[in-house]
């Protein structure tokens, strides 16, 4: 289990990363802000208004990455959950990404 909470974090902290450039926000943050898990998903439904039902979802995926990071027990169901969870986001804001750079 210890290796399936690893790679939580290790997606998680990637996708905070890949929502920071998307919404061109300072990448020299060395450790992600507490307030990221509020502050990241409030700031991509402004910019894609569309995702704004996706809010609530990101804000709980990326405590659980947190809770990752910090090497807490999750269980089975919700650390199955976030990898794919995660995956679907990743995918998601990649899309969003390369329709930012046509425009």
């Amino acid at each position: 289990m210890s290796d399936v909470i690893a790679q939580i974090a290790r997606a998680a902290a990637e996708l905070e990363v890949e929502l920071r450039s998307l919404l061109q926000l300072d990448q020299d943050m060395s450790q992600p802000s507490q307030d990221d898990a509020e502050t990241l998903p409030h700031l991509l439904a402004e910019r894609f208004p569309q995702l704004s039902g996706e809010r609530a979802e990101l804000r709980g995926l990326l405590k659980i990455g947190r809770a990752a990071r910090r090497s807490e027990h999750l269980s089975p169901a919700v650390a199955s959950a976030a990898l794919a969870m995660t995956a679907e986001f990743r995918t998601m804001i990649a899309r969003l990404g390369a329709r930012a750079q046509l425009v």
